[in-house]
Order: structure tokens, then sequence, then C-alpha cells
């Protein structure tokens, strides 16, 4: 039943326009995650998580900073990425079973800038990609050129396999961040500096909007 389950939800995944999909165990992690999910989501033993790529010519658009263009796209991917998981989820119930789809891009927690749940934490327990040195989610097909979203669930689900580090000899991302956060080993992200830069942006301008963009524009599949 796990397997069909998963390849029934991978195809409805498709039919929704996704490109990257993967189920992980919550396990112990309903403890990470926002207190208005936290106790359902114990009772919620899968994650389904969701992604889709992001346009490269929109990224070859940036130059000193995220721009309107690319403020439009990363808005559309968003919608696009709540209504994939609203309609996942309706599909999971009317199969008998329960589904708490999570915002792709809510911020809950200003300071720290975090959601519900982390959605990049979630796809990198699926199999989706693995954490890269940009501290991003990388993809061997789109990079990090990628925006995430993940239904919580009680449907029997096959779990994924998570992916090994993979950026190899690849430091282009610590080249291109103009707030010098990236190191040699993703645990070496500055958030400080990186949150510093972004909130420099959303107020150039009055932007509006807690973006970048050059470590994305950098993370490329080889």
């Amino acid at each position: 039943m796990e397997k069909s389950n998963h390849g029934m939800l991978n195809i409805v995944a498709a039919g929704l326009g996704m490109g990257l999909f993967g189920v992980c165990a919550i396990e112990n992690d309903a403890e990470r995650f926002h207190k208005d999910i936290r106790e359902r989501a114990r009772s919620l033993p899968y994650a389904v998580c969701m992604g889709i790529p992001l346009s490269r010519e929109i990224f070859e658009t940036i130059t000193d900073g995220p721009n309107d263009i690319y403020k439009t796209h990363y808005r559309q991917a968003n919608s696009l990425l709540d209504n994939a998981a609203y309609m996942l989820a309706r599909h999971v119930e009317a199969q008998g079973y329960r589904a708490l789809p999570i915002p792709a891009s809510l911020t809950v927690d200003e300071k720290m800038q975090t959601g519900h749940l982390s959605h990049k934490w979630m796809a990198e327990k699926a199999g989706l990609g693995w954490r890269g040195r940009n501290n991003l989610l990388v993809t061997e097909k789109f990079g990090s050129a990628v925006r995430l979203t993940t239904i919580l669930t009680d449907m029997p689900l096959m779990t994924d396999i998570p992916m090994e580090f993979g950026c190899g000899d690849c430091y282009d991302c610590i080249d291109e961040c103009p707030a010098e956060a990236l190191g040699e080993k993703p645990s070496d992200y500055n958030f400080d500096r990186c949150y510093s830069q972004i909130l420099k942006y959303s107020r150039r301008d009055n932007f509006g909007l807690m973006i970048c963009g050059h470590c994305i524009k950098a993370c490329k599949p080889k």
C-alpha cells in the first residue's frame, strides 16, 4: 500500500505542475515545528515534499541584488505551490486520510526568518537534494533554483532515501555571495550576515521582500 500510495501522489503532484516529489517520515521532527502545528504534526507521521523549478533567465537578470521581475516570479511560484499543496491535500482526504498543507512562504518568526516548518529540511530528508554550501537545498536537476512546499499526512507512504552532499569542488555560491556569509561547509553559513544583507535589499527603494537571489543564481547543475 505504501508504494502504491507514493506512486499515486507522485502522479497527482506532477499533474499539478510539480517538478520535484519525495516523502520522508516525521519521526521526532515535530518538536522543531512551529507551535501552531506541533500537536497535529505528532499524529501525522509522513511529510510529502514537493518543489517547482524557477526560471534561470529570471536569475540572469540579477546583478546588484533582487529586482521586481524576480520578486514577481518568487510570488508566482509560492502561489502555485500553495495551490498544489491544497489540491494534493484534498486528494489525500478523499482517500480517507488526513492532510495538513503548509504554506510555501509564510514567515511566522521575523527575527529568525522561519515558517511553520523548514521545507528545506523536510525536502532534504525526502531525497529531493542536499544542503549545499549556500545553506539551501541543492537538487541535481535544477541546482538551488527551486521553491518548496510540504503536506503532512497519516496516509501510509513509502519514504525516499536522502542524498549525499554533492557540491564537490564547486564554490561558485561563495564567490557570488555579497554578504560573505558562506564557507567551506554548509554549517559555516552565517545567518546574521545573510539576514543583514537581505534586510538591506528589502529596504532599498521600498522593495519590501526579504529575498536576495545571488547564491541561487550561482548554483547551477554541472
